[in-house]
């Protein structure tokens, strides 16, 4: 396989990987950038540039915080391929959505270099744009169209990034017809909304969720939530001095000054104003039900039967809480001290809770998902799994043990949890 290719837009030159015997094209630009009057708006066809663009390096990320700061940048839309080095073509592609609970997190997390080589396949991470400036629904902003207009830019960008690989994956020696999308927390969620959505048809062929659930927002929670940033967006700049007189504010002006506002305001803004996102996303819902992207009603829509039968893998560890419980205001506090690994008492606390989280998020994650799936496609070949290394002595520093929560693998008796087949045959499926 050449480094130098030629895809829809221009030319890529990417780089060799000989420690994994592996080529990567990174930093792909799939999108026009989202900057200035495309803030807020759908993803918009890339320009073809002139020359061989350099693709050896990971581009921008969206705008989050980065080591406590407000970092990356609104000019984000990248994405990252990896694939053997070697001249088969007509390779399965896995594309794989970063988690970080729609505020956070990049393609670069996940490096698929050694995936691609021992499962011998195409490897793609994606860069879409997270926090406000991917979820944001705010009714000043409405231009009339449906995609413009529904606050879902994120899920779009992933969406666009699919069609992207639609069209171009085979100049990488990747087989356009057989595409697994997969994720990892707020990226598994991306994923199942992607399948959800009606924009998703035909883009991907199988699924991967870690750790992801059947979660939307209806537009009432979004637009209030955008209501509560533009409140504390005229706090910090300066406009008012309280949320009353934002209020009056807010509903004394006229849509185009407002969107004006908006659209002045720096992006590291709205970074400093959402700090998490709630396992439930009640302090940042996104997934809009919009009507256009997301349907209204979210996953209840699968019961219309009208969505493809898809092979999917779904599943999450067996100590997933382990760091939710860790960030707890509680636990944190002795792990700051250096007081929880000797404490005996909070040490069993702390792997109560642990269990406690873990078992409740497997239920919602793996076997209501699964339930739900199933008794809306009972065709739908379904795969269950709970990851578990890590549990064994001897795997990890038993400094650190306090950490992970050892435990049988318990499940749902209406589930069968099993793995029948390998990365590998999944992808080739």
């Amino acid at each position: 396989m050449e480094e130098i290719i030629t895809v829809s837009s221009g030319q890529l030159k990417g780089i060799r990987l000989p420690e994994l015997g592996a080529i990567a094209w990174l930093g792909i630009p799939y999108a026009e950038p989202p900057i200035d009057k495309l803030r807020w708006k759908a993803p918009r066809e890339i320009e073809p540039w002139t020359g061989v663009l350099p693709a050896c390096h990971f581009n921008n990320s969206s705008v989050q915080f980065i080591q406590g700061e407000p970092g990356g940048s609104e000019d984000c839309l990248f994405l990252n391929i990896w694939r053997p080095d070697h001249a088969e073509a007509g390779l399965p592609v896995f594309v794989f959505l970063h988690g970080g609970g729609n505020i956070g997190g990049s393609g670069r997390d996940f490096q698929g270099g050694e995936l691609a080589c021992k499962t011998n396949s195409i490897v793609v991470t994606v860069n879409y744009r997270l926090g406000a400036m991917g979820f944001f629904r705010h009714p000043s902003l409405r231009t009339g169209d449906p995609l413009d207009d529904s606050g879902n830019y994120g899920l779009l960008d992933v969406l666009h990034a699919l069609k992207w690989l639609h069209n171009n994956i085979i100049c990488f020696g990747g087989n356009p017809g057989n595409i697994t999308l997969g994720g990892q927390s707020a990226g598994a969620r991306n994923a199942l909304a992607a399948y959800l959505s009606p924009l998703g048809r035909g883009l991907f062929h199988k699924l991967f969720i870690m750790s992801g659930g059947l979660t939307t927002a209806v537009t009432e929670q979004s637009e209030e939530k955008a209501d509560d940033i533009l409140t504390e967006l005229l706090i910090k700049t300066g406009m008012v001095s309280t949320q009353d007189e934002a209020r009056v504010w807010i509903s004394t002006q006229s849509a185009d000054k407002i969107s004006a506002f908006l659209y002045r305001q720096n992006a590291f803004h709205f970074v400093e104003i959402i700090r998490e996102t709630g396992l439930q996303m009640a302090a940042f819902p996104h997934l809009i039900e919009d009507g256009t992207v997301i349907p209204i009603g979210g996953f209840d829509n699968l019961n219309n039967r009208d969505h493809p039968s898809l092979p999917i893998i779904l599943g999450s560890t067996a100590s997933e809480f382990s760091e939710f419980t860790l960030w707890d205001t509680h636990f944190f506090s002795l792990v700051q001290k250096e007081e929880l690994a000797g404490n005996v008492e909070e040490k069993k606390l702390y792997e109560a809770a642990v269990q406690y989280g873990s078992d409740l998020y497997a239920e919602f994650n793996v076997e209501q998902t699964t339930e739900i799936l199933l008794s809306a496609i009972p065709e739908m070949p379904i795969y269950a799994y709970r990851f578990a290394w890590g549990l064994r002595d001897g795997v990890i520093d038993p400094s650190s043990v306090f950490l992970w929560v050892p435990r049988m693998v318990q499940t749902s008796p209406s589930i069968q949890v099993t793995f029948p087949v390998s990365r590998k045959d999944f992808l080739r499926m």
